[in-house]
């Protein structure tokens, strides 16, 4: 786990968050966390598992938040909703969330 200190997220935990994320979409590891897998959840559940902290519309990362959708989000049976704080993109549809984390991962 890496923390947070002074309200800031360093540029060397970001890239081991998205190297994180990577594997876990990618599959080359599995968490468990709070009886789900994360790799079926968004950004947020592995947000706290990595960071101890809620994600707080990830103000702290930048790289991250201006991806996130305008419209169209999701609900965890798949269904869109114009409800921003639902996930980003269908649950276990992580294609997208890969290209995302090798993009930001690239950037940094």
């Amino acid at each position: 786990m890496e923390y947070i200190k002074n309200n800031e997220i360093t540029t060397e935990q970001k890239k081991k968050f998205f190297q994180f994320m990577l594997d876990i979409y990618s599959e080359k590891i599995e968490i468990r966390f709070d009886n789900v897998d994360l790799k079926s959840r968004g950004f947020c559940w592995s947000y706290f598992y990595f960071f101890g902290e809620t994600q707080h519309n990830f103000e702290l990362l930048p790289e991250l938040r201006k991806h996130k959708p305008k419209k169209h989000f999701y609900y965890s049976d798949g269904s869109k909703t114009n409800d921003y704080s639902q996930f980003w993109f269908p649950i276990n549809e992580n294609k997208k969330r890969i290209k995302l984390c090798e993009k930001i991962l690239k950037k940094l």
